[in-house]
């Protein structure tokens, strides 16, 4: 591997990216529970993102 890239945040500020259609399904997300929040719908997996992901990884690269 030469090269790595973790996917917390760094430090206060960072850019978050959002990839797709936004819908109103954080049920179980990180953001709820740091809202102190419960229940809503999970997020559905969108079924073709891997055109999505390639252009991301690139973007990153």
């Amino acid at each position: 591997m030469q090269r790595a890239v973790t996917s917390d945040l760094k430090q206060a500020g960072n850019a978050v990216y959002l990839l797709g259609e936004t819908r109103a399904e954080l049920g179980g997300s990180l953001l709820f529970e740091h809202l102190g929040l419960e229940g809503g719908a999970a997020p559905a997996m969108p079924r073709e993102p891997l055109a999505r992901y390639r252009a991301l990884h690139q973007a990153i690269r």
